[in-house]
């Protein structure tokens, strides 16, 4: 038989009890030490020389759910908390980040050093007035911790966006192949098509995050994530959690195993949440649909108000005339689910007296009880209904879209707690689907269509030489402190064939301690083919904390926002490689806001545009509080990106745009 399991944390004693739908911590000592026979911990496993069970997984996922039910997450919570994992152990998961990747690969290694069980703790504590009433559930839980798992789990995800569908299972074999999974790594494939996964990674965007319990250090501090340093890190991490292990999951029991809790009469009725298991995994995906839905609405308003894009009516195919909206009506199981509670109600206020029970309940459930009114009502309350309806392509028809959407997530945290109290509503064949299926409410959206801008292009074709004593093209003036930067840089003979915008960011006169130059490093014959993003981790506040420029037959620049070598620590990596050779970035559009950790706005993400149309975003994916868009264009056809200015503190305050000649 399987452990039910539960992620471990510091709040965790053994004997607590529990509740394994939700993991919520309940009751500290539901079970105690059994008086006739004390004792504490016993270790399963020799202490003297560890003798680890290792387990080690790759798979491709498509679905959220499967990396929270991999590592024993409560689906429940991160309904309840939005976010998968609930902001514990699975909090790393990046849920938009899976949603708009093409290739999700899920990477597991779970150590196991040593058991700790308490296995004298099994003395049920039964506390008059609260284990023979409906209170029960809610002090004691389902079960309770029994003991603890000590080792390490790794945990990765690699996302892969691709824009040339004819790559994808290219870049699927390279990835089987660097994890030694499939017929990739089996030997099976010729050699003559043999597998480049050097290159097969070079046109698309690609993602690593990782999470690990125990083992310490596995990877050198200055050493990337990469798909190599990460198999090699998986490799290695049963040999690093031999080293330093940690407590990584908590055992729960069902109190029914418990021979004292058997003597109980009358027995108390508990839950059993593990036939709602399946069905809550279920709303979890559909909450993280919801959740990404509802963050490109708010970029398509934004980019509506800027009209850098149009809006189109959905096109949904008409109904057939015999398909028509059923109203909900009350289900039996929902109403043996109310009087439940009455009975419980009752049960608390009059204690265990039959006649009583039976008194309180007629009373509550009297048409004249302020109880029952309020109870009704709120048992009877519906969220509406999503009808159906395409939204209105403008401003408003978003905005509705945007509310109905909440309502929607709004509606699967209901069901979620529906569920807590009656588990055997997953069950019910008979009952309808709570909330509009994601897929569907799609589909009602606005058809969103990119405006393409102009660029400035002169009547042969190119920008003219800028004049020797003008490089910077702005309509605000260049903040004093970084004339002298200027005025080295207009000395150069290059200057000519450069163009520096304007700066997003901090408007104050605030000045950072660190000025950002990429001038001096670049030529008129750097062309860049690629850039990488790192930014802090973060679920909702992310901001950009250093960049890497990759170019054509010349080394990359990397630039943080301390000038340090090293990558920042606690930080996600996003990456953009120009598919086509013969393309250049043409446009870049900076976002600043303002973030509680910074007194003035800082640079949240860039987005990047070749002049085939090939974009992406890199950074925070919905703009922050008192945010402001930087958009520039390079001022002709053979003009390109080059490369940044600007300055930074704790993150990047300012950041402006070199664009230069192509040579």
């Amino acid at each position: 038989m399987a452990l039910n399991l539960a992620p471990y944390h510091a709040a965790m004693r053994i004997g607590q009890g529990f509740n394994s739908y939700t993991h919520e911590i309940l009751m500290n000592d539901a079970v105690v030490f059994d008086t006739e026979d004390p004792g504490g911990d016993h270790y399963q496993g020799d202490t003297k020389q560890v003798s680890q069970i290792v387990s080690y997984c790759t798979r491709h996922v498509d679905k959220i759910s499967e990396i929270t039910d991999a590592m024993n997450v409560s689906a429940a919570l991160s309904i309840k908390t939005a976010t998968a994992g609930g902001g514990l152990t699975g909090s790393y998961v990046n849920s938009d980040k899976f949603k708009e990747s093409t290739i999700n690969f899920f990477v597991q290694v779970t150590v196991v050093n040593q058991t700790i069980m308490a296995e004298d703790v099994r003395q049920f504590n039964a506390i008059d007035g609260v284990w023979n009433t409906g209170k029960f559930m809610k002090v004691y839980g389902d079960c309770y911790i029994s003991g603890f798992i000590e080792g390490g789990e790794l945990d990765a995800i690699v996302s892969v966006k691709i824009t040339d569908k004819a790559t994808e299972s290219d870049i699927k074999a390279a990835l089987e192949a660097s994890f030694g999974q499939g017929r990739a790594a089996g030997g099976s494939v010729n050699a003559s098509v043999g597998i480049d996964k050097a290159n097969a990674f070079k046109n698309c965007e690609t993602t690593i995050t990782v999470n690990w319990n125990g083992g310490g250090d596995i990877k050198p501090a200055d050493e990337l994530w990469s798909i190599e340093s990460l198999t090699k890190a998986a490799a290695a991490f049963p040999y690093n959690v031999a080293r330093c292990p940690q407590r990584t999951y908590a055992i729960l029991t069902k109190y029914e195993n418990l021979l004292s809790f058997q003597k109980l009469s009358p027995k108390p009725t508990i839950l059993d949440y593990d036939v709602a298991s399946l069905y809550t995994n279920d709303l979890l995906d559909a909450m993280m649909a919801y959740k990404s839905i509802w963050k490109k609405i708010h970029l398509d308003i934004t980019d509506y108000e800027d009209k850098n894009v149009t809006l189109k009516t959905a096109k949904i195919e008409p109904r057939k005339a015999d398909v028509k909206r059923e109203i909900s009506k009350p289900k039996k199981m929902e109403a043996l689910h109310f009087l439940q509670e009455l009975v419980d109600t009752a049960r608390e206020n009059a204690g265990d007296s039959s006649e009583q029970v039976l008194e309180l309940v007629n009373l509550l459930h009297s048409p004249g009880s302020t109880h029952t009114q309020g109870s009704q009502s709120s048992k009877s309350f519906e969220y509406p209904d999503n009808v159906g309806d395409p939204y209105e392509p403008d401003e408003f028809g978003l905005e509705k879209a945007r509310k109905d959407c909440r309502l929607e997530m709004l509606k699967i945290v209901k069901e979620v707690d529906e569920v807590i109290a009656n588990p055997m509503l997953a069950l019910d064949p008979d009952r309808d689907l709570q909330y509009t299926n994601p897929t569907f409410f799609r589909r009602l959206l606005p058809t969103v269509t990119k405006i393409d801008k102009p660029k400035l292009v002169t009547a042969s074709g190119a920008l003219a030489p800028v004049p020797h004593g003008r490089l910077y093209f702005a309509p605000r003036a260049l903040p004093d402190h970084f004339k002298p930067m200027y005025e080295d840089a207009l000395k150069d003979e290059k200057a000519s064939k450069f163009f520096m915008t304007a700066c997003a960011g901090d408007g104050s006169k605030h000045e950072p301690d660190t000025i950002i130059n990429d001038f001096p490093t670049v030529t008129n014959s750097h062309i860049v083919k690629g850039v990488s993003v790192w930014t802090n981790i973060s679920n909702t506040n992310s901001y950009i904390l250093a960049y890497e420029l990759h170019f054509i037959g010349k080394p990359s620049h990397f630039c943080s926002h301390d000038k340090k070598a090293g990558i920042p620590p606690n930080s996600d990596k996003s990456d953009f490689t120009v598919t086509d050779a013969s393309d250049r970035i043409t446009s870049v559009q900076i976002t600043a806001g303002k973030f509680p950790d910074f007194p003035v706005k800082v640079i949240s993400s860039i987005a990047f545009t070749t002049a085939n149309g090939q974009s992406v975003k890199l950074g925070m994916d919905v703009p922050p509080d008192q945010s402001d868009t930087l958009w520039t264009d390079a001022p002709a056809a053979n003009y390109s990106f080059k490369g940044f200015w600007g300055e930074s503190g704790s993150a990047f305050d300012r950041l402006g745009v070199f664009y230069g000649l192509d040579e």
